[in-house]
């Protein structure tokens, strides 16, 4: 659109409207993409992976007591980082989306030391996916975490140690995790029994893993 013409100096040129519209809704249908186009991550995952390597216990249940302390430093840290931004821009769009990327790098921390725990083998054919609002990108401060153990094939018991350790690190976090193990045949089946699950899946995004 044009503005009037002003004398003979050339014509204005207000910004193109369609363009300003599909960036508004951007925004509000991809936070996820807004914030990481605008934002560094949430939290440092340089500093996390060192300060993991720092911890030299052996036993297990030391180490694993060790690395929950570390988490939930850095998570307290980030949180209140991200709720001070919050209070300040009251840019909700920007805060569900920052969340979701937190989540998305506390998944892959923690599947990397769930495979550390159970000998350094990383199981092949198992992938971590969001679904749901997390899927899409959008995770409130108090949502349940919606993800999907994606297997290729069966669960084997490595995979099953690897699925466990993750869920209880997340649970003594003190975060509301909902879950589901499936390979791709399962997941087609139970999307046709039940509509939650298939909408679910209609969002579904990798987070980590094969």
């Amino acid at each position: 659109a044009h503005s009037k013409d002003r004398g003979n100096k050339g014509t204005a040129v207000t910004p193109d409207k369609p363009a300003a519209l599909r960036a508004f809704w951007h925004r509000w249908v991809q936070p996820l993409s807004s914030g990481m186009n605008s934002h560094a991550a949430p939290l440092d995952s340089a500093e996390i992976d060192a300060a993991v390597t720092a911890v030299t216990e052996t036993v297990p249940a030391k180490r694993r007591a060790a690395l929950l302390a570390l988490l939930r430093d850095r998570l307290a840290d980030a949180r209140v980082r991200l709720e001070a931004e919050l209070t300040e821009t009251k840019d909700g769009v920007i805060y569900v989306g920052l969340n979701a990327w937190m989540i998305d790098q506390l998944l892959e921390i923690v599947r990397r030391e769930a495979v550390r725990d159970a000998g350094g083998k990383a199981q092949a054919g198992m992938a971590i996916v969001a679904v749901g609002g997390y899927g899409r990108g959008e995770l409130a401060p108090h949502s349940d975490i919606d993800i999907l153990f994606l297997v290729k094939n069966k669960v084997t018991n490595g995979l099953k140690l690897q699925i466990e350790y993750i869920l209880y690190m997340l649970w003594d976090l003190g975060l509301k995790v909902g879950h589901a193990t499936r390979n791709a045949a399962d997941c087609i089946v139970a999307a046709k029994e039940d509509q939650t699950i298939l909408t679910g899946l209609l969002e579904m995004r990798h987070v980590a893993g094969d």
